[in-house]
């Protein structure tokens, strides 16, 4: 057998060597391929066609995952889940915030499949939550126990017809069945 050396450079031309194939052959393979896509055009861009079959599932999963968003970001839900007796005002606030931002930021790429008055309702449905937890928790010494905040949020809910949260539901609910309803025409 050669030396370590010899057996490195054997190694080392013989990669090279495959990577040059590699590319040498995804070069045709490629433009071959666009050359498919580009005669398909108008039928990859058919609403009617094969493109609308895997969107529209996509389409109705964002929405779902939007619906569950506001039903967690929703007053009673997030005390439910995140009230800790033993929490200051400030640590719940916080913590209430905090969960809020984090759910929003795990669905904030849903928004390429709703429509943009959907996705501003979901924003503002978030923001306006989150000023009532701020301007809620401001009337209270932020020492307090958490359980007061919990309860301030509950007792004075929003009048259903500002509810934030019912709203952009209401939104989402309109366009998914305009959506499920065209593609059933």
């Amino acid at each position: 057998m050669g030396s370590p050396s010899f057996n490195y450079i054997i190694l080392g031309a013989a990669i090279v060597l495959f990577v040059v194939t590699l590319v040498k052959d995804w070069k045709p393979f490629s433009k071959k391929k666009e050359k498919k896509i580009s005669e398909n055009d108008a039928s990859a861009l058919s609403p009617q066609g094969d493109k609308a079959d895997i969107v529209l599932p996509l389409c109705l999963q964002a929405y779902e995952r939007l619906v569950v968003f506001l039903e967690r970001i929703r007053l009673d839900s997030l005390v439910k889940r995140l009230n800790r007796p033993e929490m200051s005002v400030k640590e719940t606030e916080r913590l209430f915030i905090e969960s809020i931002r984090a759910e929003f930021e795990h669905n904030v790429s849903q928004q390429i499949y709703v429509s943009d008055a959907s996705w501003e309702a979901i924003s503002t449905a978030k923001e306006q939550i989150i000023h009532y937890i701020h301007i809620t928790a401001s009337k209270l010494s932020s020492s307090e126990n958490g359980r007061l905040l919990s309860q301030q949020l509950l007792s004075q809910p929003f009048h259903e017809a500002h509810d934030p949260v019912k709203i952009a539901l209401d939104i989402l609910n309109n366009e998914s069945n305009k959506l499920i309803n065209r593609r059933q025409r």
